[in-house]
């Protein structure tokens, strides 16, 4: 599992791209993207097992939030009047990753970071 947070993008189009790329990666299975974009934050998901009905799992994740949608292997959805301040953006993360935790059913472990703050 991998979850990336971009903060502000200049083309809502970088999330899904970057997903894409990253699940590529030796040993990542599912990724959750997001990205900010002009008071909206964007999600992207992508998964490689054929039936991991992302369209459902996105749904789940975004209740109460925004809209999503997908099918498979693809999702991908919209938070509207997000905040793109560090706290805003951090809790939502929080609370993404949570949420996707959840919806796969899987128990959750402490994360790494594969990059350092930048200052």
């Amino acid at each position: 599992m991998l979850v990336f947070n971009l903060r502000q993008i200049s083309h809502p189009d970088l999330v899904a791209e970057l997903a894409d790329f990253l699940l590529r990666q030796q040993g990542i299975r599912y990724v959750l993207g997001m990205g900010w974009y002009e008071g909206t934050q964007i999600l992207s998901m992508r998964a490689l097992e054929h039936d991991a009905k992302l369209g459902q799992v996105i749904q789940q994740m975004v209740e109460g939030l925004g809209t999503a949608g997908g099918h498979g292997m693809i999702a991908g959805g919209q938070i509207r009047e997000m905040g793109e301040d560090d706290a805003a953006q951090q809790e939502l993360e929080r609370l993404l990753t949570r949420r996707l935790f959840k919806a796969l059913e899987l128990s959750p472990v402490p994360g790494e970071q594969l990059l350092a703050e930048s200052s």
